[in-house]
């Protein structure tokens, strides 16, 4: 009697149990999340990672640990992903990354030669508990490392946006990143920009009120990548080859810097965050609208610092900033 009735609460046990659905990683987070995520406000970062790749896991739980992100954020291709622990109003503030500069700088005192700085993006948002927030933190453009004349790369773009997955989320707000420095024909690059495409001149036109984005196909003119932006990849810089940054579709990888023209003269990649790669001219920031597109005046060869990206603000009670951000990316998270 004794061993049926164990058994009998055995078998019960193993069918209650087997009815119950255990939560997927995602799925133990978001649960997590909602009733042990301790603050009132997060701070994301770059986790310690430069250069045109995002960050990697390892490098996210090295930099998070200690803090109330330790085990809140999952990466998914350099992309930080993080659960809303309560439905209410949140301030979300964010900063695109500077540019990078001319080694040439090492030897002129040029204020053409220094990236500059990323656009600073504030807003109120109404946020869901157990939403997926999908943060992508810019990282500064590469310096170009040789004395000789040559571009950086441009600054990423700092990305935040809300969704179940990559592909069909919604952005809520992006800080462009910086255009990068060039020592050559006095022309500085620029700074983030808060109107939504980044400001650059079109190569095919002579008009230094034009909006950049599009790829110079003149081999007479030399120049970078244009910056990712949030629907598509920047155009390739010609020449040189240097590379256009990724758009949001294709996880805003930098641009990788010019492989041809000059041996041995190692221009930067741009910074993850879509900044386009140097060249000749510097790279291009990444942002919302096509990113930066290349500063470079048609009709000969008169170079140029890279154009900064442009940003977009969903949020109420907004508070924009062009060419706030000094350093990489970064993003606050308040309530």
């Amino acid at each position: 009697m004794k061993n049926y009735l164990l058994f009998s609460l055995f078998f019960l046990s193993y069918n209650l149990f087997s009815q119950i659905a255990l939560p997927t990683f995602h799925g133990a987070l978001k649960v997590s999340n909602q009733i042990q995520f301790q603050g009132t406000s997060a701070t994301f970062t770059n986790c310690g990672k430069t250069g045109k790749d995002g960050p990697s896991q390892g490098d996210c739980n090295t930099a998070y640990s200690g803090t109330n992100l330790q085990n809140f954020v999952t990466l998914n291709n350099g992309i930080q992903e993080w659960i809303v622990p309560q439905t209410r109003t949140y301030i979300i503030e964010v900063w695109g990354a500077k540019g990078g500069y001319d080694g040439y700088c090492q030897k002129m005192n040029n204020n053409a030669c220094w990236g500059k700085n990323g656009a600073r993006m504030k807003g109120e948002f109404n946020l869901t508990q157990g939403e997926i927030i999908r943060i992508a933190v810019g990282q500064m453009g590469e310096n170009h490392k040789s004395s000789n004349r040559g571009g950086g790369g441009g600054g990423g773009g700092t990305f935040v946006a809300k969704g179940n997955n990559h592909a069909s989320a919604t952005p809520l707000i992006i800080a462009g990143g910086g255009g990068a420095g060039h020592y050559y024909a006095g022309s500085t690059p620029i700074p983030g920009q808060i109107t939504e495409t980044g400001l650059g001149v079109d190569c095919s036109v002579n008009d230094p009120n034009n909006i950049g984005g599009n790829e110079c196909s003149n081999g007479t003119n030399q120049y970078s990548g244009a910056g990712g932006s949030w629907t598509s990849d920047g155009a390739n810089g010609g020449y040189y080859n240097s590379g256009g940054g990724k758009g949001w579709p294709n996880f805003l990888v930098g641009g990788i810097h010019s492989t041809s023209g000059h041996t041995g003269w190692s221009h930067g990649d741009g910074g993850f965050g879509g900044g386009g790669g140097g060249s000749w001219p510097g790279g291009n920031g990444g942002g919302y609208n096509l990113g930066g597109g290349p500063q470079v005046k048609s009709g000969g060869n008169e170079t140029a610092g890279g154009a900064g990206g442009g940003s977009y603000n969903s949020g109420a009670n907004q508070e924009n900033e062009i060419g706030a951000g000094d350093s990489h990316g970064k993003v606050v998270i308040s309530w």
